[in-house]
């Protein structure tokens, strides 16, 4: 195993906050640059390996070095012969993510927790690998994808290796800005909305049952609405009839 990376990789992860940050990995390869949403709520073990060996520039300068049309394209080794990897593993964190077009997932050995810095993306829906091996992304977006597909038609020789050589020129970690939820605002508006439209329902009610009815005894009906939405009621209607 070659000399391991962990030390480097831990401190790397300390300046990352799962918590409250989003983050991209993007792969800027010789066909195109790839964007991956990562899922740290499946596999966050996973995910801060990646990042980590993303800020400690592990990926720079690698390759695809295994393309399966019509299945996946794998990198990550720094060999480029699917032997390598950080000299360290980490343990599997099978989850229900399925393993389809663009889904970012992990190599490993027969050993379930052998995982370390090959990774893999899919070309095509693969349900045998469900549960079965470690899915903690995707694509962000369609370009992402089609960069994908694009590595997945090369040539390919021996061993499935790519005979025109697919590099990754640099792997940069993106911290992706988390949208803040305005329901509360927009539930407090639909609220007021509602309140004025029963207040001008019961104003136009009580005003017709009034005119039907000149002995000015409100219908017993109108006892049944909350004291601020009366008040509201009887005081327009004063209004509109002086």
């Amino acid at each position: 195993m070659p000399a391991s990376r962990k030390a480097e990789v831990e401190a790397a992860q300390k300046e990352l906050d799962l918590a409250n940050k989003k983050y991209q990995v993007v792969l800027d390869t010789s066909l195109g640059q790839i964007k991956l949403n990562l899922l740290p709520q499946v596999a966050p073990g996973h995910v801060k390996n990646i990042l980590g060996l993303a800020k400690i520039g592990f990926y720079d300068g690698g390759g695809f070095h295994r393309v399966i049309k019509g299945f996946m394209i794998q990198g990550g080794c720094p060999q480029g012969t699917g032997t390598g990897g950080p000299g360290y593993t980490i343990p599997a964190e099978f989850n229900s993510t399925s393993h389809e077009p663009g889904v970012l997932s992990m190599a490993r050995t027969n050993d379930p927790n052998s995982a370390g810095s090959q990774f893999f993306i899919c070309l095509e829906k693969t349900p045998h690998l469900d549960r079965q091996y470690t899915a903690f992304g995707k694509t962000a977006d369609e370009a992402s994808l089609a960069v994908v597909k694009a590595i997945g038609a090369v040539a390919t020789g021996p061993n499935d290796k790519p005979k025109t050589p697919v590099t990754i020129n640099k792997v940069s970690v993106v911290e992706v800005p988390v949208r803040k939820s305005h329901r509360g605002h927009r539930g407090h508006r639909e609220r007021s909305r509602s309140d004025n439209f029963f207040s001008v329902l019961s104003v136009i009610s009580v005003a017709d049952a009034l005119f039907r009815n000149p002995s000015g005894v409100v219908p017993l009906w109108f006892n049944s609405f909350p004291t601020r939405r009366r008040n509201c009621v009887t005081n327009s209607y004063r209004k509109s009839v002086r």
